[in-house]
């Protein structure tokens, strides 16, 4: 389902690097037919470190010249809550919206 961009919705970005791990991991459990338990194609929890530059944990930026669909993906405020529930966060992420 595509969803357009509104004014004033939250939208969060998702770095690409941990979206194809987890697409996989969905791929291999629907191709399967399983609920996706198999622990080595497991994404793990949501990261999105390599989207940030840590000049101190208190005041993290965005990386410039980041790029839709290269570095992240957007996706509405709720997937970034249901990714969060199922899979947990790394310690050194933060939701970027």
């Amino acid at each position: 389902m595509k969803q357009r961009l509104v004014k004033d919705d939250i939208w969060c970005l998702v770095s690409c690097h941990w979206f194809e791990k987890w697409t996989k991991f969905i791929d291999i459990a629907l191709k399967a037919g399983t609920d996706g338990c198999n622990k080595s194609s497991h994404p793990g929890p949501v990261t999105n470190f390599t989207l940030i530059k840590f000049i101190n944990f208190q005041a993290p930026k965005l990386k410039k010249d980041l790029a839709e669909n290269l570095d992240y993906k957007l996706i509405p405020e709720i997937g970034w809550d249901l990714l969060i529930q199922w899979y947990g966060i790394s310690e050194k992420s933060m939701r970027l919206s």
